[in-house]
């Protein structure tokens, strides 16, 4: 099978959430199933130590009253992990299954980040601290 480059891993426009990230990847592996993965292993493996640090921050005991948004930031981490085992799979296999998988997940884990900035923002606009004064 001949190698290719991946252009770029993804189009530009698409790059603004990690979902978009993975969902103009996906697109371009589809297309283009013959491209070189190698470029990707890099960057897959620095966002994986980033989603480390953040799985041990918040795995330590939360202060009172976080510890819903303790769980919810453990839950969305550890769906970005399987979004990106996910993929480093397809790298392997090139299965193409694996990547709608992938981008559900990472889709999710975005929507748990959402509703935790708008829970965090609300919060703080109640405690006065969102700068509106």
């Amino acid at each position: 099978m001949e190698q290719r480059n991946l252009k770029g891993f993804a189009r530009q426009e698409e790059e603004t959430t990690f979902a978009g990230f993975v969902r103009s990847l996906g697109e371009q592996l589809l297309e283009d199933p013959g491209c070189d993965l190698a470029p990707l292993e890099s960057p897959l493996v620095t966002i994986l130590n980033y989603l480390n640090s953040l799985q041990s921050f918040y795995g330590n005991p939360s202060p009172p009253c976080t510890e819903t948004i303790r769980e919810y930031m453990l839950q969305a981490v550890a769906l970005y992990k399987e979004c990106l085992q996910e993929l480093r799979d397809f790298a392997a296999d090139r299965r193409p299954s694996r990547l709608p998988r992938a981008l559900a997940m990472a889709e999710e884990a975005e929507d748990i980040m959402k509703a935790l900035e708008i829970v965090m923002d609300e919060n703080a606009a109640a405690l006065g601290l969102d700068g509106d004064q």
